[in-house]
């Protein structure tokens, strides 16, 4: 019995290790992220980062990534890290889309990054069109602001998973320890 309770403590122990990741979307240098579209003045990429200069009134960037990203269960929330130099201020959005077109936008804030500084800031779920299927095939950024400037360096994009991964599996590990511990509770009454 005690080798069917550390089996299962170790299958959900990994359970938790492989939920709990992160899902790398992008990397932005060369080969990971392909422009398609830009209303940007200049676009810079390096082998590591993707770089775009310009307003923040309405501007937009779209790329496609190499090969499909699976992100189901990994989509409560975007990490975006970036340096980032402009004056702006405004909102921003990240938009994923499926081979289908249909799209999924977060939404984030210039004003979080820090200065000059890679940042990791936190995009959170907006809204989805269509029947999203969980395998992103390619994303946009699109600026909201007032003609501001923007200079941002972006290195990664992750999704993170959803709390109720989390919580599920928290609660399947409460169960059989809970069980442990009153199975352990008779043995020593009898």
């Amino acid at each position: 019995m005690k080798k069917i309770i550390a089996s299962l403590f170790v299958f959900c122990a990994g359970l938790l290790g492989v939920a709990s990741a992160d899902i790398t979307v992008s990397l932005m240098g060369t080969g990971q992220f392909t422009e398609t579209f830009s209303s940007f003045t200049t676009n810079t990429q390096t082998a590591t980062t993707f770089e775009v200069i310009g307003n923040d009134f309405g501007s937009a960037i779209y790329g496609s990534i190499p090969s499909p990203v699976d992100i189901t269960g990994n989509t409560f929330q975007l990490k975006l890290t970036a340096t980032y130099t402009g004056t702006s201020a405004a909102n921003f959005q990240i938009d994923l889309f499926d081979a289908e077109g249909n799209d999924r936008l977060y939404d984030g804030s210039f004003s979080s990054f820090t200065q000059n500084v890679p940042t990791t800031v936190t995009l959170s779920f907006n809204s989805e069109t269509g029947p999203f299927d969980n395998n992103v095939t390619s994303f946009g950024l699109l600026t909201f602001g007032s003609g501001a400037s923007v200079d941002l360096k972006m290195d990664t994009l992750l999704a993170v998973p959803e709390p109720s991964t989390y919580a599920l599996l928290g609660l399947g590990f409460a169960f059989l320890l809970s069980k442990m511990f009153y199975r352990r509770l008779s043995f020593a009454r009898a």
